[in-house]
């Protein structure tokens, strides 16, 4: 979705899902979470990721359009 002040995008997986700190902590993971929220801080944009396993995971972007 897109304004004309931000874009906002939504993203939502119904597969196993995974516990988001251990991913996150684990550079090694594949899942490359840490390069998306390190871009995110360049950008000054937000996110809210919700991951619970066994229950797939949800992430909800917004990017500030300057």
């Amino acid at each position: 979705l897109k304004s004309k002040d931000e874009i906002h995008i939504i993203f939502k997986d119904d597969g196993k899902g995974f516990d988001l700190e251990k991913a996150s902590l684990n550079k090694g993971s594949g899942l490359g979470l840490g390069n998306i929220f390190s871009r995110l801080d360049v950008v000054d944009g937000t996110y809210k990721f919700i991951s619970n396993e066994g229950k797939g995971a949800e992430c909800d972007i917004i990017i500030p359009l300057k």
